[in-house]
C-alpha cells in the first residue's frame, strides 16, 4: 500500500482581515480569489470562539499550533527559543529579548524602526551592548547581543510585566505598548536611564554622523523561560522564516526549514517526507492588517492566492496532499478552514467572492482591530 500524501497546514493570519464591514466591497474591489473562493465555499468550517480581538504575534501564533505549553498566549516565551537559535544555551534563569529599535518622535507621539531599519553591524552591537551593561549589572540583570538585531536580557527572577512583540507594534504609536504590569514602572524608568546612555554614546554620534539612524532605545518582549517539548507536536516540519523557527530545529521540538517562495516548490522539497505534516507560515497579510494597511494586504491576498491557495487546492485534487488546513484567523482560537479531496467534490457549493467571505460573520473574526 503507498504511503499517504502530506497533509498541509498554511498560518496565513490576516488573510480574512478583519476589516470594518461597511468597507468589504471596497477593500475586496477587483481581486480574483477562485481558489480562496473554492476553499471557503467547500471547507469545513471549524467556527472560532470568542474572546479578546487582541491580535498576536505570528511567534505565538506558530507555537500555538505547535501546541507548546502556553499560560498566558500574549506573553509567549519567544526569547529563550530564539535564544537557543542564535546559539545560546536556556538554562533556569529567566530571559527576555531587548531588540535594538530607533523610536522617531512626532507631536508628543513615538514609532517604532526595528532593527531592521538599523543596518546596526555586530561591532557596533557588541560595543553599545558592552556601554549599557556596565549600568545594568547594578541593577541585577546582564544584556547578550547575540546577534546585531537580536538581544537579550538575563534576569535571575521572573519580573511581573506585560510586554507586546514588536511585530504587534509596528506602525502603530508606541505609547499603549510599553512595558506594564506590576514592575511595568520599574522597567520604564530603567529603559529611560538606558535611553541617556544610548543617546549620550559616541557609537550612536558617529552612526548619526554618517546618517544612519541611532539605536535610541530596546524593545523589551518574549519574556520568558524554555518551556517543555510538546508531547506530540501537531506538526512534523515547520516552514517559517523566523529566528523562531531555528530555535525550535535546534532544541528538536520540530524540523524547521525555510519558507520556500510557493507552494510547488515545497512540494517538490517534501517529495520524500510522505504521511507528514507540514506547517506553513505565511506572513504576507499579518503585518497589513496590524498596521491597517489595505494596499499590502492586497497585494498579499493575491500573492497567497498565485502561490499557495490556487496550487493547495490543485495538488489536493491529485491527490499530492491529502489534507489541506488554512487558518486566516488573528488569533489561534479563530476559526479555521478544513478541507479533504473528497470535500473538494462539493460542486454544488457556490464558490464565494472575497466580499462575502469578509463579511461572513459565523467564521468568528472580530469585526475589526482598534
Amino acid at each position: 500500500m503507498p504511503a499517504a500524501a502530506p497533509e498541509l497546514i498554511l498560518l496565513a493570519p490576516g488573510l480574512l482581515g478583519p476589516w470594518p464591514r461597511p468597507l468589504h466591497a471596497e477593500i475586496a474591489a477587483g481581486l480574483d480569489t477562485p481558489a480562496l473562493g473554492r476553499l471557503a465555499a467547500r471547507s469545513r468550517t471549524e467556527a472560532g470562539a470568542a474572546g479578546a480581538a487582541e491580535p498576536l504575534a505570528l511567534e505565538a501564533l506558530v507555537l500555538a499550533r505547535l501546541d507548546a505549553p502556553r499560560p498566558d498566549l500574549l506573553a509567549a516565551p519567544v526569547a529563550p527559543i530564539t535564544l537557543a537559535g542564535d546559539g545560546g544555551t536556556p538554562g533556569p534563569e529567566w530571559v527576555m529579548r531587548a531588540d535594538p529599535v530607533h523610536l522617531r518622535t512626532d507631536v508628543g507621539t513615538a514609532f517604532l524602526f526595528d532593527a531592521g531599519h538599523l543596518d546596526l553591524g555586530a561591532e557596533e552591537s557588541g560595543a553599545l551592548a558592552a556601554e549599557l551593561n556596565a549600568h545594568a549589572a547594578a541593577d541585577g540583570y546582564r544584556l547578550e547581543a547575540l546577534r546585531p538585531d537580536r538581544w537579550y536580557v538575563h534576569l535571575p527572577e521572573r519580573p511581573a510585566l506585560d510586554l507586546h512583540p514588536p511585530s504587534v507594534v509596528a506602525g502603530r504609536e508606541v505609547g499603549p505598548f510599553l512595558p506594564a504590569g506590576d514592575d511595568g514602572g520599574l522597567w520604564r524608568r530603567r529603559l529611560n536611564e538606558l535611553q541617556m546612555l544610548l543617546h549620550a554614546s559616541p557609537i550612536n554620534a558617529a552612526r548619526e554622523a554618517r546618517g544612519a539612524l541611532p539605536v535610541n532605545s530596546l524593545w523589551l518582549w518574549g519574556l520568558g523561560r524554555l518551556p517543555a517539548r510538546p508531547a506530540a507536536p501537531r506538526c512534523d516540519t515547520l516552514w517559517y522564516d523566523d529566528p523562531l523557527a531555528a530555535g525550535l530545529g535546534a532544541l528538536g521540538w520540530v524540523a524547521a526549514r525555510p519558507l520556500p517562495e510557493d507552494l510547488r516548490a515545497l512540494l517538490a522539497a517534501t517529495a520524500e517526507t510522505r504521511g507528514a505534516r507540514h506547517l506553513a507560515v505565511l506572513a504576507h497579510c499579518h503585518g497589513a492588517v496590524l498596521s491597517n494597511d489595505v494596499g499590502l494586504w492586497r497585494d498579499g491576498v493575491v500573492t497567497l492566492e498565485r502561490d499557495w491557495l490556487a496550487p493547495a487546492l490543485a495538488a489536493l485534487a491529485a491527490g499530492r496532499l491529502s489534507g489541506l488546513e488554512v487558518r486566516p484567523a488573528l488569533r489561534p482560537e479563530g476559526a479555521a478552514l478544513r478541507l479533504s479531496r473528497g470535500s473538494l467534490r462539493r460542486w454544488w457549493r457556490r464558490d464565494r467572492p472575497l466580499a462575502r467571505i469578509l463579511a461572513d460573520s459565523d467564521l468568528g473574526w472580530p469585526e475589526a482591530l482598534g
